[in-house]
């Protein structure tokens, strides 16, 4: 029966991103020229390596992969992995929460169906669900490690994050989120999982830091070895001179930070908006769907606890709670874009949260 019923809900959800695929054009975005252009350097033996073009060889790969089977067709090619690498998601969401009630059923499709983000993407031509489908992947198999200590586990977990590093550098948060995982491992790590306010300060820490590590760059003219970190330099003193908040959304923008104090305030500012789900930007439509997402959730979490009488699962929401974090705060230093499509890897682990947050015997080994 549950294996049936997740079948039946795979099937259903393949359809739909198929229907989403067919009802949409490409949507092609210039960096997704880039990388094309990147692509047809390689082709032409024009290609130049350097320290950026590195962390991104796999997309540069892929791109021209499917320039050279599809030619001037070739963003089909990015759409076709945007639609494996959407329903690759489903099937870890489905396979991780084993759920076998039909108002659970029920509720899972609907929290899907909900995260709009999802769906929309699979006709963007860009490396954002692929990335996506592998930060899931990762922290999926991190929480099943943690459970059962099975040594499959952190292989996946070490080959995907190989993978990942010549994907984007976005992979920085999911470093972070594996090495703070792994301490759960250690027995007076307790202390962090179950003192909250602990946690908070050390998140506050964390901001100053961050904020005067900021100021020294604003002030002073490094020159680093590495292309990537001088970029870094450069737009973090652009984001800084206009206040920046969202990129390409002045409507954002709170003025020039130059001092500590309002460093520290544009940080914290930043960190909240990454996680705002109606923005200025969003049509009222968008807003709407999000909204009954965010409510779902919420609901959800209080059915599971008041309803079915569930226990909380401590090691699960501080899993959950460093996952969404990490990329809170690495997107936080650098770079929230106008249509907050960073904020995907995050979604599928969100969707999961009232299915994860409660004891689970039945997580696959």
């Amino acid at each position: 029966m549950l294996k049936t019923s997740n079948n039946l809900m795979l099937i259903g959800f393949i359809m739909g991103f198929i229907l989403i695929i067919l009802l949409n054009k490409p949507q092609i975005f210039p960096d997704s020229y880039y990388y094309h252009a990147e692509a047809l350097k390689l082709i032409k033996n024009e290609y130049e390596v350097n320290s950026f073009k590195i962390l991104y060889s796999i997309w540069i790969l892929i791109n021209y992969l499917s320039s050279k089977l599809l030619g001037k067709n070739w963003y089909y090619f990015i759409i076709l992995l945007n639609l494996f690498s959407s329903i690759f998601i489903i099937y870890l969401s489905l396979k991780i929460t084993n759920i076998s009630r039909l108002s659970n059923i029920i509720l899972f499709s609907f929290m899907q169906i909900c995260c709009i983000d999802l769906w929309i993407y699979n006709s963007y031509v860009l490396s954002d669900l692929f990335f996506t489908a592998f930060s899931t992947l990762i922290f999926i198999s991190t929480l099943k490690y943690i459970k059962t200590n099975k040594t499959k586990h952190i292989l996946i977990i070490f080959l995907s994050i190989f993978f990942l590093f010549f994907l984007r550098p976005t992979l920085i948060p999911i470093l972070l989120f594996v090495l703070l995982a792994l301490f759960v491992k250690i027995k007076f790590h307790r202390l962090f999982i179950y003192n909250f306010c602990i946690y908070v300060s050390i998140l506050f820490f964390f901001i100053l830091l961050i904020s005067i590590f900021q100021k020294i760059l604003i002030t002073n003219d490094f020159n680093f070895y590495i292309k990537i970190l001088n970029n870094y330099n450069y737009w973090l003193k652009l984001q800084f001179h206009e206040g920046i908040i969202i990129y390409d959304r002045p409507e954002y923008n709170i003025g020039n930070v130059n001092d500590i104090s309002s460093i520290i305030y544009y940080n914290i500012n930043k960190l909240i908006m990454y996680y705002n789900f109606l923005p200025f930007g969003y049509s009222n439509n968008h807003k709407l769907v999000n909204l009954i997402y965010i409510l779902l959730i919420i609901s959800s979490i209080f059915k599971f606890k008041i309803i079915d009488k569930k226990k909380f699962d401590i090691v699960s929401i501080y899993l959950i709670s460093v996952f969404i974090l990490a990329f809170g705060i690495f997107h936080m230093i650098t770079i929230i874009d106008y249509d907050w499509r960073y904020r995907l890897p995050i979604l599928p682990i969100l969707t999961l949260v009232p299915f994860l947050i409660y004891k689970n015997n039945n997580i696959d080994a």
